[in-house]
């Protein structure tokens, strides 16, 4: 009975300070969107639409795409709010969003070609890149160093940029401050997203944490432009998280290699192998049009199996890079050959429900209809890997032809059997979706064979040689 009465135990709280406090409470939800942020509005009368990407938010800014819901959206309405809030317009209403990395690049400004999310999750897989967590044991060792040439946009950097992140220590300073620009950028140019972001005060503490790092990506245009605005692009993903794992150069991609291998060719002994500098990259990705011409220097600096992956939009040219490391007798080993489909890396499909009202027609024009509906449907489950592009011409010549694409309205279905006016019924319709924001290509992946390639080539070229054009003259 007193057990009864007897009021329950309080809980245990413990101290917390209020900034402890804080970080925990903003882990329970979406956080508020600030100056700085970049923010995917979505018309909410259009879900499946790609959206609207903001630039860097700031106060008294405009999104000027918005201009269609009857007046813009300015900034100072996004900042505060939260992912999912809903802002209303004259004559719609937006839903805000976080904008994923796909997103981010697909719907970004650029002055370059962009190498999309699915390829560029592909390419990076492939170059199987791992890194442990910084910690005493691996203090004293040499850092991952990655080699991208032809930065372009800036989106396999990003995803560089993600593959390393576990490898670094936190910055010393709050995490909107990111590595400033390793060149001055020309007043000429328009940077892309103009943000009130401050770069780190102090470079010397900057440069100190520079040191720590267990890895890195180096990236590589020729092009002031395109290095400028791609910096821009790293730099705004959400305030710079990967900005920091960057390093970015100006120039030719084999005379940064050079200048970096003569820098590490200082003697240090008597011995004359001391002159010889050692390979420092673990992993090498170029796309460029002429990748071939590089892969001398890439071979001198790429460590023993280290990985190499070449892009490039033609077949043809993945075949020029083999045949220049015959001829030059580079210790290079061609491992893998993919295509990279564009959007059909991963084939995404479209489901949809679509509802009757119509009242019922006639036995033989529904016995008709649904004759129609069925060849269709049987013509969109044909749909598979090995549709080519002679069949795609051949249906764009005939518009008489059905097509899969076209769909019907939803008050006149084809092949629906409607008992009543008021019935309600709904048919799932399945079908591949089509894209044509990516663009695809191929990527070669070589890998490091020795580290001295030239005598090894010296031990198997020639007899290599002999053999094949000992069986290219018997045939």
């Amino acid at each position: 009975m007193l057990a009864a009465c007897r009021p329950a135990p309080r809980p245990l709280r413990l101290p917390v300070c209020r900034q402890c406090l804080r970080s925990i409470s903003s882990r329970s939800g979406p956080r508020q969107f600030a100056e700085g942020d970049v923010v995917l509005l979505r018309d909410k009368k259009k879900p499946d639409n790609d959206g609207i990407l903001t630039y860097a938010l700031k106060s008294g800014g405009q999104v000027r795409q918005t201009a269609f819901a009857g007046r813009p959206i300015t900034h100072d309405e996004i900042i505060g709010k939260r992912a999912r809030d809903v802002i209303k317009s004259t004559k719609t209403s937006f839903r805000l969003h976080e904008p994923t990395l796909e997103e981010y690049v697909r719907l970004s400004p650029r002055i370059a070609t962009p190498i999309y999310h699915d390829d560029a999750n592909v390419i990076v897989g492939l170059m199987d890149i791992h890194v442990d967590p910084p910690s005493q044991e691996n203090a004293s060792t040499s850092p991952l160093e990655v080699l991208e040439a032809g930065t372009g946009h800036g989106g396999v950097t990003l995803h560089l940029a993600r593959a390393i992140h576990a490898a670094n220590p936190p910055l010393p300073k709050a995490p909107e401050a990111i590595q400033p620009s390793p060149d001055a950028e020309d007043p000429s140019e328009d940077a892309t997203y103009d943000s009130p972001l401050a770069e780190i005060s102090n470079e010397d503490t900057f440069e100190a944490w520079k040191g720590k790092r267990r890895a890195v990506v180096h990236t590589v245009e020729a092009k002031r432009r395109n290095m400028v605005h791609a910096r821009q692009i790293v730099k705004h993903f959400r305030h710079g998280l990967y900005a920091r794992h960057v390093d970015f150069h100006l120039g030719d991609v084999t005379q940064w290699i050079e200048r970096r291998l003569e820098s590490m060719s200082k003697p240090q002994s008597s011995d004359s192998s001391a002159d010889e500098p050692e390979p420092f990259l673990s992993r090498v990705f170029l796309d460029l049009p002429a990748s071939e011409d590089h892969l001398p220097s890439v071979a001198r600096a790429l460590q023993v199996d280290g990985i190499l992956a070449v892009f490039n939009p033609s077949i043809t040219q993945i075949a020029d890079c083999l045949k220049a490391i015959k001829e030059s007798r580079l210790p290079l080993a061609l491992e893998h050959v993919a295509e990279l489909r564009g959007g059909q890396t991963a084939r995404p499909w479209e489901i949809k429900l679509l509802k009757e009202t119509k009242t019922a027609k006639t036995t033989s024009a529904a016995a008709a209809d649904n004759v129609s509906f069925q060849k269709q449907l049987a013509k969109a489950n044909e749909w598979n890997d090995d549709v080519d592009e002679a069949e795609a011409k051949t249906e764009q010549q005939n518009p008489e032809a059905p097509s899969v694409e076209a769909e019907p309205a939803p008050d006149s279905l084809e092949g629906l059997s409607i008992e009543s006016a008021t019935s309600e019924k709904w048919r799932v319709v399945c079908r591949p979706k089509l894209t044509t924001s990516n663009i695809g290509g191929f990527v070669g992946i070589f890998r490091k064979t020795s580290y001295d390639g030239q005598g090894q080539a010296r031990a198997s070229g020639p007899e290599t040689d002999s053999t094949e054009e000992a069986n290219s003259s018997s045939e």
